[in-house]
């Protein structure tokens, strides 16, 4: 959607990435033309500059840097651009950029303090520049990138409207909340989908995904901008578990997890925290999700079982009646577990019970017996035997360690 048929710029489209990556970075954005006029992308945009030309004298050195992708590059008082310079068929056609921002300790070239005190104009400019923090600044140069390269296109996000007019006009904001910032929740773990099952990089891999989901526009959730991240991971993780159990992992272990995401999120202080437990999110569900489809090598009586004892561990039934539960052939479904899985059905669902049993030792307060109830053993002596006999502790023995440990 970036060219047109006759391998020029497509204003629409120009305009439109131009908006998603404002609405996306609250920062300027901006493109120049092979004839040096600079145009700002959006309609609440300026593009700072200390002086005439001041920007479009340093534009001009990538022109001879032929590839479509993102650049930084360092001004005069040590402010920077993030720039996409764009060529078809060997043709400049243009530069988008962000900025210009200024961010502390990335600097390629400096000016003395001295020469700038001595313009007020250059100071006042780099007093109202953005300050971005330097681990943005990757992530934003991804950020253009995938946007120019993108082959989505939805013209309803550029709007002539002001933005303090938009309540007075019903159909507009219908339109725009259900074009720019919202999609079905089938549509969203659509593309969560193809994250968790993907074998690439993950930030490769969700940039080329996550513009699915909101077309890159993500409106602040909170007005603290901490608090919105906080409250974004909040939707992530929750849609991404329901996504994660429709590839295979069993409910209880996708949607306890996220309540453990959820609270861990809280601890976080700033955005790099919480991108970095965003990949602790993801890293987690892509491997619960390969776990669980490598069982799709297993034959469907066994996966069937699994699937049973995954969300029924504290089953007391007999294989002979979960298997007439399941509508399936004892003898046959016994014989094919035991091949699939290298044990016999019973050990393998005391085996679940008693990490079952491991875990509410080490983390609850619940008395033995009710532990042995949950867990749908006889009572709690056999409880206590068979938990002896696998772990070579007696429950309150494993219990006194692990407090101790």
């Amino acid at each position: 959607m970036l060219y047109t048929s006759d391998g020029r710029i497509h204003k629409p489209f120009l305009q439109f990435t131009g908006s998603t990556l404002h609405h996306t970075t609250g920062l300027p954005i901006s493109f120049i033309y092979p004839n040096e006029t600079i145009e700002a992308l959006h309609q609440f945009n300026t593009c700072k500059e200390p002086y005439s030309g001041y920007i479009a004298s340093y534009l001009a050195t990538l022109k001879r840097k032929e590839m479509n992708k993102s650049h930084i590059l360092y001004l005069k008082f040590s402010e920077v651009l993030l720039c996409h310079t764009v060529y078809n068929k060997g043709r400049f056609l243009g530069s988008l950029f962000i900025g210009p921002l200024k961010t502390k300790g990335l600097t390629e070239t400096s000016t003395s303090i001295d020469v700038i005190s001595k313009d007020q104009s250059i100071q006042h400019y780099l007093n109202d520049l953005p300050l971005i923090n330097q681990y943005q600044i990757q992530y934003l140069l991804n950020l253009i990138n995938l946007t120019m390269q993108s082959t989505f296109y939805d013209p309803t996000i550029i709007s002539s409207h002001q933005i303090e007019d938009i309540s007075e006009d019903l159909n507009i904001t219908k339109k725009l909340s259900g074009k720019i910032a919202h999609h079905t929740i089938e549509h969203e773990e659509k593309v969560l989908q193809n994250i968790l099952l993907s074998k690439e990089n993950f930030v490769d891999i969700a940039l080329k995904n996550l513009a699915k989901v909101s077309n890159l526009v993500a409106p602040p959730l909170a007005s603290n901008p901490i608090r919105s991240e906080k409250n974004r991971f909040v939707v992530t993780a929750t849609i991404l578990s329901r996504a994660a159990i429709k590839l295979g992992v069993s409910s209880e272990k996708a949607f306890g997890s996220s309540d453990y995401f959820i609270n861990q999120i809280e601890d976080c202080k700033n955005l790099e925290d919480i991108w970095q437990m965003q990949l602790s999110l993801f890293q987690y569900y892509r491997k619960e999700v390969e776990v669980s489809r490598n069982k799709s090598y297993y034959s469907a009586s066994t996966n069937s079982l699994l699937l049973y004892v995954d969300e029924h561990k504290n089953t007391s039934l007999s294989l002979q009646e979960i298997c007439d539960f399941l509508g399936l052939d004892y003898k046959y479904a016994s014989d094919r577990f035991k091949k699939d899985t290298g044990q016999g059905f019973n050990k393998f669902l005391t085996g679940l019970k008693i990490d079952e049993a491991k875990h509410k030792l080490s983390t609850s307060d619940e008395t033995i017996q009710d532990i042995s109830e949950s867990l749908g053993f006889k009572n709690a002596y056999y409880f206590t035997r068979t938990f002896k006999k696998i772990i070579g502790l007696s429950p309150t023995e494993y219990r006194k360690q692990s407090i101790n440990s």
